[in-house]
C-alpha cells in the first residue's frame, strides 16, 4: 500500500494560491513537461537535494524530530500539514469549538486537538524543527499499534489520522438512524437519485471538515452470472487505493501426463502471480493444455517416488521448479482436495462407482537391495518417474483391466510402445486361454463317475516381462485394488533393457509447450523497453470488473443463493481534495515483496473527467432534460494539481518514509526528512 510506495494528495485545479516565486534555472531538454518521474525517482534511489536553503522566514518549513522509527508518522504529518485548506481550518483556531468530546466513535477530541497543536507549531514555530511527543501521545493512546518505536505503515497511520480526525470534530451530535435504499432498476435519472439519497444519508451522520475536504463517492456494482441481477451500492471514501498493473510473477517448468498415453509427457513453463495458490496454477496449466483443472493432482517426485502432494490451498511460492521435478497428473474424474490445510475436510463417503486413483511404482529386479514402501516389502532398484493410475470402478475389479492400464502408462515412456501393450495383451490371451483349459478339465473331472484319477492341470503361463503386486480379490465382481492401495510394477533386467534400456527410454518430455503470456513476455524482455506505468493506468487497474472469488461470494435475492458474481468499483462523486494511495507490494500467506516499478504522473493538471462517472452521467441528464436534470455535484472542475507525495525508500524488511510537498505560500517544493527540509526541483 501508501507505505510501500506512494501516496499523492491532490488538489482541483480551481483551488487558489500564492504566486510562485520567480521561475528558477531552465529545466533540462530532456525533461518533458507535467512529468512526475523526477519525484518519483526518490522511490528507486537517493535524489539529489538542492543547495537552496529554505527561505529565511518562510512559513511551513519546519521539521518533524525522529522519536525512533517514526518517519512512517513524520511523512504522512507533512502531508496533511501542507493540505492549504486543512492549515487554514486548524491554523484559525475553529477546530476548538467543533471538537466533539462526547461522540462514541471518536477519540474525545484528543487527536485533533493534539493534531491541531502540532499543525501551529509547523507553522507557527520558529525552530527548525520539533519533536510530535504529545500528538505520538494522543496516538498511542488510542492506537496501540502506534505506541511503540517500531517502523509502521504510513498509509495505515494517515487513514487512522483521517478518520479518527473526522469522528473528533463531527459536527453531528446525534446521529439519526438510517437504512441504506436498494437499487430497484431504472436510468440515469434513478441512479442519481439514489446516490444523491445515500450521500444525503452519510452527510446526516458525518459532517466535517475531513468529510469536506477529503470524501467522495464510489459506485459499486454487482452482477450475478446467473439470473444477470444487478446490485448497485453507492459507499463514501476518503482515499483511493489503487493497485498496480504490474503481478509480481512465478515462473517454473512442470511435467505434465495428460490422461491420454498418446500425448506423451508434456513440459509445461507457465507463470502464475505470485500470491496465488496450487489452485492457481492448476487452472494456468488446464487453460493451456486444455484440460480440465479440477482434474489435475500435482506431485513431487524424488528419487524416483512420490516426495510430496501439493494440495490446492498451498501457496505456489513454495515450489521450487529449480531444484524439485513437479509432476501434475491428468486423472479421470475431479480430485478432491481440502480447502483449509489447518481443518481437512473428512474422506468422502465410500462410492462403488467412483473410478479409483492408485499410486504406481516402477522397481527394476535384480538388485540385492531390499527396501519397504507402502507395507511392500520388494527388491529391486526403483526408476523413471512414479504415475498415478485411473481406474474405472469396472476396471477395478478385473486382473486384466488394470494390467492393460499399466501397460498403457508404460507405453508413454518408452519408444516401443506398441510392442510393450502387445506383449501384455498377449500374455492375458494366454492366461485367459489357460485358465479356459483349467476350467474344462474341472468340469470334465466333476462330469466323471470313474474313480481313475483327474486329468492334469496345464502347465501355467508365464509371467509377463513385468508383474504388477496388487491386493488379491476378495469375492468375484469385487474391487481388486481401490483408494489407499499401491501398485509396484517389477520389471525384470531383460524387459528393462528392452524398453527402457539405451535410447529407447523416453522418460523426458516428448513435448514442450509454453504459456502465451509467457512467451510474449519473454519476446518482449529480449528486445521491446519496459512499459511506462501511469497514473491513468493505475485507475484503470482500480475500476476494471473482477469475478468474486470462492471465499467471498455475493448472495443473490433473486436466486437465493451464493454467486461467483462480477464486481465493479468507479469512482461517482471525487472531492477537492484527492488522495491516491498506490499499493506498491503483492502479498500471500507467507510473504509479501515490494513493487518498484515506477509510476508516471503530472504535476499539474491530472484530468480525470474520464473516470468520474457522476460528471458523466450528469452532462447526459443535461443533455436530455435540461435545467430539470438532477444535480449529482456541483461541478467546479475535475482537474487536480499534485501538492504532496509520501515516499518510502528500500525494501520491506526496513525502509525510510520522506514527504515531498508544496509550500502553497511561495509555490516552491520541499523535501521533508524528518528533521531536515530542502528545497527540490519538481521536474528533476
Amino acid at each position: 500500500m501508501f507505505a510501500h510506495g506512494w501516496s499523492s494528495s491532490l488538489h482541483k485545479g480551481k483551488t487558489p494560491s500564492a504566486p510562485p516565486a520567480p521561475p528558477g534555472p531552465p529545466a533540462p531538454a530532456s525533461a518533458s513537461k507535467h512529468h512526475g518521474g523526477g519525484i518519483m525517482n526518490a522511490l528507486h534511489g537517493a535524489l539529489t537535494r538542492s543547495k537552496t536553503a529554505p527561505a529565511k522566514g518562510q512559513r511551513g518549513l519546519v521539521g518533524l524530530q525522529n522519536l525512533g522509527n517514526t518517519c512512517f508518522m513524520n511523512s504522512a504529518i507533512q502531508c496533511m500539514s501542507n493540505t492549504k485548506e486543512l492549515q487554514e481550518y486548524f491554523l484559525s483556531g475553529v477546530y476548538h469549538n467543533e471538537l466533539n468530546r462526547d461522540n462514541p466513535l471518536g477519540m474525545r477530541g484528543q487527536v485533533a486537538e493534539a493534531f491541531g497543536q502540532l499543525i501551529e507549531r509547523l507553522w507557527h514555530g520558529s525552530g527548525s524543527s520539533v519533536a510530535p511527543r504529545e500528538f505520538k501521545q494522543a496516538l498511542a493512546r488510542f492506537a496501540p499499534q502506534f505506541s511503540g518505536y517500531g517502523q509502521q505503515d504510513s498509509q495505515e497511520l494517515l487513514a487512522f489520522l483521517l478518520d479518527g480526525t473526522h469522528e473528533d470534530l463531527n459536527r453531528i451530535k446525534v446521529k439519526p438512524a438510517t437504512e441504506a435504499p436498494d437499487w430497484e432498476g431504472g436510468g440515469d435519472k434513478e441512479l442519481v437519485e439514489l446516490a444523491k439519497t445515500c450521500w444525503e444519508q452519510y452527510r446526516s451522520r458525518n459532517d466535517s471538515v475531513i468529510v469536506d475536504l477529503f470524501q467522495g463517492q464510489y459506485r459499486s456494482t454487482v452482477v450475478c452470472p446467473d439470473c444477470d441481477k444487478v446490485s448497485i451500492k453507492f459507499d463514501p471514501f476518503m482515499y483511493v487505493t489503487t493497485n498496480l498493473p504490474v503481478t509480481k510473477k512465478w515462473t517454473g517448468r512442470v511435467f505434465v501426463i495428460p490422461l491420454d498415453p498418446a500425448r506423451g509427457v508434456l513440459c509445461v513453463d507457465v507463470e502464475v502471480p505470485k500470491s496465488g495458490t496450487i489452485k492457481t496454477l492448476k487452472q494456468v496449466i488446464g487453460q493451456v493444455i486444455d484440460v480440465d483443472p479440477k482434474c489435475l493432482v500435482l506431485s513431487e517426485e524424488w528419487k524416483c517416488k512420490f516426495y510430496k502432494d501439493w494440495t490446492d490451498d498451498e501457496n505456489i511460492i513454495d515450489v521450487n521448479t529449480n531444484n524439485d521435478r513437479i509432476i501434475v497428473y491428468e486423472v479421470a474424474a475431479p480430485y478432491a482436495q481440502p480447502r483449509n490445510r489447518l481443518h481437512r475436510a473428512a474422506p468422502p463417503a465410500y462410492d462403488p462407482a467412483a473410478p479409483v486413483f492408485l499410486p504406481l511404482l516402477n522397481v527394476k529386479d535384480g538388485s540385492a537391495s531390499s527396501t519397504s514402501k507402502y507395507g511392500i516389502r520388494s527388491s529391486g532398484d526403483d526408476f523413471g518417474s512414479p504415475f498415478i493410475l485411473s481406474l474405472s470402478a469396472d476396471e477395478a475389479t478385473s486382473s486384466a483391466a488394470i494390467h492393460r492400464a499399466v501397460a498403457r502408462q508404460y507405453s508413454r515412456v518408452t519408444k516401443r510402445g506398441d510392442e510393450l501393450v502387445q506383449r501384455v495383451e498377449e500374455y492375458l490371451a494366454e492366461l485367459e486361454a489357460g485358465e479356459s483349459a483349467g476350467e474344462q478339465a474341472d468340469d470334465d473331472a466333476d462330469a466323471s463317475t470313474s474313480t481313475s484319477p483327474a486329468a492334469p492341470a496345464p502347465a501355467a503361463a508365464a509371467a509377463p516381462a513385468h508383474q504388477v503386486e496388487a491386493p488379491a480379490a476378495v469375492a468375484e465382481a469385487r474391487p481388486l485394488v481401490g483408494m489407499g492401495h499401491v501398485l509396484v510394477a517389477h520389471w525384470d533386467e531383460d524387459a528393462y533393457e528392452r524398453f527402457f534400456g539405451g535410447d529407447a527410454s523416453q522418460w523426458s518430455a516428448t513435448q514442450e509447450v509454453v504459456q502465451p503470456e509467457l512467451a510474449e513476455r519473454r519476446a518482449q524482455g529480449r528486445g521491446g523497453a519496459k512499459k511506462v506505468i501511469t497514473l491513468a493506468d493505475c485507475l484503470g487497474e482500480f475500476t476494471k470488473e473482477e469475478r468474486l472469488g470462492e471465499d467471498d461470494m455475493w448472495y443473490c435475492g433473486a436466486c437465493k443463493e451464493h454467486k461467483q458474481a462480477t464486481k465493479k468499483v468507479e469512482l461517482w462523486k471525487v472531492p477537492d481534495v484527492l488522495v491516491f494511495a498506490l499499493k506498491r507490494f503483492s502479498s500471500s500467506r507467507y510473504s509479501r515483496d515490494k513493487i518498484d516499478d515506477l509510476v508516471d504522473f503530472p504535476i499539474d493538471g491530472l484530468d480525470l473527467t474520464e473516470w468520474v462517472e457522476g460528471d458523466k452521467v450528469e452532462h447526459r441528464l443535461a443533455d436530455e432534460m435540461g435545467d430539470a436534470a438532477p444535480s449529482v455535484t456541483a461541478p467546479d472542475s475535475l482537474t487536480y494539481d499534485l501538492y504532496a507525495v509520501s515516499n518510502h525508500f528500500g525494501g520491506l524488511g526496513g525502509g525510510h518514509y520522506t514527504a515531498f510537498a508544496k509550500n502553497h505560500e511561495n509555490g516552491r517544493w520541499y523535501d521533508f526528512d524528518d528533521s531536515r527540509v530542502s528545497e527540490i526541483q519538481p521536474d528533476r
